[in-house]
């Protein structure tokens, strides 16, 4: 754990840490203000099947104890909440596709198309896709991840979307979440 001295609160190492040690500020009034109207623009457009509502809610004991359960089981005083962490996932989606355009915009490629191994050390690609295989991240493979990004974000907003048809697809959302403030599963 790490110890925010702004806050004297520790800030655990989650999924992707790579030795990275880092404070995190309470953000200002404005900065709080932003996030939070940022979660609201996305509230509707998270659409997936398995996005459903109650899967969001923090405290599943205020939840019927049944099988089927519909969006107008969730209690009035935990439907924003839950619409907001259910938002996080939507705007966790778009940060990821940000990172990813920003990888391509920001590493040097070689003329054998290989990324400048110290430009990409932070990259994406190498924070999330499996090490051994980093002969193969070249530009192109850096640009199927920004069109896999987005069609992980485009999914998640789909009524019809389903699992992840590809390898690539699952490390993707598996990043998503893990950037998404998380919600009790049942």
């Amino acid at each position: 754990m790490i110890v925010a001295p702004e806050q004297g609160e520790p800030v655990s190492k989650g999924p992707g840490y790579h030795g990275e040690e880092r404070a995190v500020p309470v953000p200002s009034d404005g900065v709080a203000y932003s996030v939070r109207s940022r979660l609201r623009a996305a509230v509707g457009k998270a659409r997936h099947p398995d996005l459903v509502l109650w899967r969001f809610v923090a405290d599943t004991d205020v939840l019927p104890d049944h099988d089927e359960i519909s969006e107008d089981d969730v209690p009035a005083h935990e439907r924003e909440p839950a619409e907001l962490r259910r938002a996080a996932l939507l705007v966790a989606a778009v940060d990821v596709i940000d990172r990813c355009i920003d990888d391509l915009q920001l590493i040097e490629f070689g003329d054998d198309r290989q990324p400048d191994a110290d430009e990409a050390a932070n990259s994406f690609v190498y924070e999330w896709f499996p090490g051994r295989h980093r002969d193969a991240y070249d530009e192109d493979f850096f640009r199927k991840v920004v069109i896999t990004a987005v069609q992980v974000a485009a999914d998640l907003a789909d009524p019809q979307g389903g699992p992840a048809p590809c390898t690539a697809e699952e490390i993707v959302r598996h990043a998503v979440s893990a950037r998404t403030p998380s919600a009790p599963t049942r």
